[in-house]
Formats: C-alpha cells, structure tokens, sequence
C-alpha cells in the first residue's frame, strides 16, 4: 500500500472528474491523452448521468446514449469510462454524494485528480467541485465509509482551466503544450456525437449549420474543431503565453496553437514546485 501518489509518469493512475460525460475531454483531453501515452491509465468520472444534455430525446435514451459515447471516447486512449450515476442538472453537494464519491476515487487508487474549480456559470460543475474538496481529507479517515479501505495518502489535485474571474480567477501553476493530441482530443470529442452535432448547437441556435452525416466525418470533424476553439476562447496559448516560454522557451513556445493550464488546489497532496515540475517533467 502506497503513501504517498506517484508523481512521475508511466506508472500513474489519473482520475479525471467531470459533472458530465464530455467535461474532460473539453477540459483536459490532451494532457489525459499525453499522459496515457507515456503509459499512465486514465479514468473520466461523470458525477452525472447526462441525461438532460439533450432537447428531443427521453431521459432513458439519452442516458445510455451518452454512456456508450463516454466509453467509446476514452477508449481512444485506452483509458475507462465511470459515472457517479446523479441526475443532469439535480446535482447536490449532499452527504450521500459525498459518501459514494470517496468510494469510488478509494477503489481507484488515483495518484492525480483533475477536475474544475468551485466557480463556475453550471451548478453542477460547482458542486463536482465542492464534491472533489469535501471529500479530500476524508479518504484517509477509516471510519467513513468503513467498507472500502482508506487511502494512506491524498492525491495530488489540481484544476482545469476557465475564465471565470469571481470570486477570484484562475491562476495556472503548469501549462502544458496539447498540439502533439491535438487531433486525438478532437477525436475524443466526435465520440460525443448527442452533444457536439446536436446539444450544444441547438443550445446555441446553430442546429441548422451542422454538417450532416451523409456530408462525411471530415465535416463534422471540422464542425467539432470549430466547436471547440469557440468554446476555448481565450485561448489557453494566447492567454498565457508568457508561462509557455518560461516552460518551453521562447521560440518553441511561439509555434505552439493548442495548450491546457491547471492550478494545484490546495485540499490535495502537498506539492513543491521542484515536485511539481516532476508530475510534468515528460510532455
């Protein structure tokens, strides 16, 4: 039994949690797809079932439409699909939640947990959030959630990216370049074919501009990119362009397009910055 999470790659085990079955690969696909090639296993963790990412389709349809998206995304990376199995959009930071929350990441065993911060426009990513911090400390205590052995360790936490600035923005402490699984990303994303070529669209009144299947996969491969940088704009490589050179230097970090920035959140393992530089040291 470990004490303390492995830091350097090729032997890890990466818990991403989302509140819905696309949050990770939007957020942190390319870092997770870096990661898994190095020889790290991945898991996303859905906090929700996704079953109201949807405008014509039954709760029971969606539901497990979206699961099998889910698995075949991250099977890309060859990594695995879970979900905490909540309600879409009835998400509570309830103790219940909490109790299976640390169950679940106890069973994993992650050495990294990434996830997004407790500021956001979603109540559901707000309380994944809150979820990921109350749980923290008490994976460690025997006595709570006695069934499942304790972690003798907390695992490194950290954020992913956003640009929401109340009640304090986001602040990086590592940005890593994501153009070398830019396009395994994108393809991650197909994968979620409800929400890329129907949900999101119809939320934004674009329904009508997305390219139909019979128009060919390289179309809504484009139609996905297109999604995606609108979403990500700012972007992470424009915004923080300073921290690529002081990571890559200033003419590699000139060419990069496509980069994903996390802060340590401060429930997590304890981490220097010699330390920190190690969890990232391959990519």
């Amino acid at each position: 039994m470990k004490n303390t999470p492995h830091l350097s790659a090729g032997s890890r085990t990466i818990l991403c949690i989302g509140a819905h079955p696309d949050d990770c690969e939007f957020q942190c696909g390319g870092i997770a797809a870096l990661w898994s090639h190095l020889g790290d296993h991945i898991i996303f963790l859905s906090i929700t079932d996704g079953s109201s990412g949807t405008f014509d389709e039954c709760v029971e349809h969606i539901r497990e439409r979206r699961k099998r998206e889910a698995t075949q995304s991250v099977s890309i990376i060859h990594g695995e699909s879970l979900s905490l199995g909540c309600v879409d959009g009835t998400l509570m930071p309830t103790l219940e939640n909490r109790l299976k929350l640390i169950a679940l990441i106890r069973k994993c065993e992650p050495d990294i947990i990434l996830t997004n911060r407790p500021n956001d426009y979603h109540p559901d990513h707000r309380y994944t959030s809150q979820l990921v911090q109350d749980a923290s400390y008490l994976l460690q205590v025997p006595n709570v959630v006695p069934e499942v052995p304790v972690l003798r360790y907390v695992p490194l936490i950290m954020y992913w990216g956003d640009s929401f600035r109340f009640p304090y923005p986001f602040n990086p402490d590592v940005i890593v370049n994501i153009d070398p699984a830019f396009d395994t990303k994108i393809s991650m994303l197909c994968a979620h074919e409800s929400q890329m070529y129907e949900w999101l669209p119809w939320v934004d009144s674009q329904l009508d501009q997305v390219p139909r299947k019979e128009e060919g996969a390289e179309a809504r491969r484009a139609w996905t990119i297109s999604l995606y940088k609108k979403e990500a704009i700012p972007s992470y490589a424009e915004r923080y362009r300073n921290l690529l050179e002081t990571r890559y230097g200033k003419e590699k970090a000139q060419d990069i397009i496509e980069a994903e920035a996390f802060e340590v959140c401060e429930y997590g393992f304890r981490i220097d910055k010699e330390k920190l530089k190690l969890v990232f040291k391959d990519i």
